[in-house]
């Protein structure tokens, strides 16, 4: 028994192909946004918290932060306990968006987040040198990296 074709139907060859096509772009949309929500739930906390953190420093350059940061400063130790504070939580989403990668420096394998976010610190810190509203204090470097250091032994610990 012969099968007859309509005009403009499919073989059952091209409506396999057809379907097998329409799946695979739907299992990879699929498979696209299953993957980009845990890494959208990683880094979005940590680019958020940069933005605040950025947002301190450019008001801090401008010499506008004491308007609203005087607090802070009239505290015993709170510059420090702020610089502590805010680059330690930094160095700890960056860690977690970064999945807790390591970077080996000879025996010791140190997280990449906070590596990075030392050298970035470190940097920004000694920017303050060309700054005529902001003072080079290396009072605030020792407690950045005191930050970043905690940030990798809490997540450290976490991963355990």
């Amino acid at each position: 028994m012969a099968v007859r074709r309509q005009a403009g139907s499919l073989s059952y060859l091209g409506q396999r192909r057809l379907s097998s096509f329409f799946y695979c772009i739907d299992s990879v949309r699929r498979c696209a946004f299953v993957r980009a929500e845990p890494v959208l739930k990683r880094w979005l906390p940590f680019v958020l918290w940069l933005a605040f953190v950025a947002t301190i420093i450019v008001f801090a350059n401008r010499g506008q932060a004491r308007a609203f940061l005087g607090w802070v400063n009239s505290l015993p130790l709170g510059d420090k306990a702020g610089h502590l504070f805010l680059i330690g939580v930094m160095a700890f989403l960056l860690n977690h968006a970064l999945a807790c990668r390591v970077f080996p420096i000879g025996p010791l394998r140190l997280l990449q987040g906070g590596l990075i976010i030392g050298v970035v610190m470190t940097l920004e810190e000694f920017s303050q040198l060309w700054f005529s509203s902001r003072t080079f204090d290396l009072g605030d470097l020792l407690a950045n990296f005191l930050g970043v250091l905690l940030a990798e032994l809490l997540m450290r610990a976490r991963r355990r």
